[in-house]
């Protein structure tokens, strides 16, 4: 398996400044066999694209994907489609919509 990221990756030796560069981010290394070992991360085709509204970040590793979206905790980017308001995760609007349907229930039934 190192031989086929080897191979795959053996034209990446990007020198710049005495650093080596990756060409799949931004980072950058001291050494080849530090440029060689990041990219390994770059291999893998699970990608864990960010949901939320506008970001558009993706990751290949699970950690650093949750970690990213911690940084969203307190973006309300959740819209209800009835009444437009925003909640900060889907348990908090699954909440709120379920008033929407329990009133149109109510006005079905003539109690409100």
């Amino acid at each position: 398996m190192e031989k086929q990221v080897e191979e795959k990756f053996s034209k990446v030796k990007v020198v710049v400044d005495n650093s080596y560069i990756c060409q799949y981010c931004p980072s950058k290394f001291k050494t080849y066999y530090q440029l060689k070992t990041h990219l390994v991360n770059h291999k893998s085709e699970q990608v864990y694209k960010c949901v939320m509204k506008n970001c558009g970040h993706s990751f290949h590793d699970l950690d650093t994907y949750l970690e990213h979206v911690k940084s969203h905790e307190n973006e309300m980017t959740y819209r209800c489609h009835q009444c437009h308001k925003y909640f900060k995760n889907l348990y908090d609007l699954g909440v709120h919509q379920y008033t929407h349907i329990y009133m149109n229930q109510a006005v079905k039934s003539g109690l409100r």
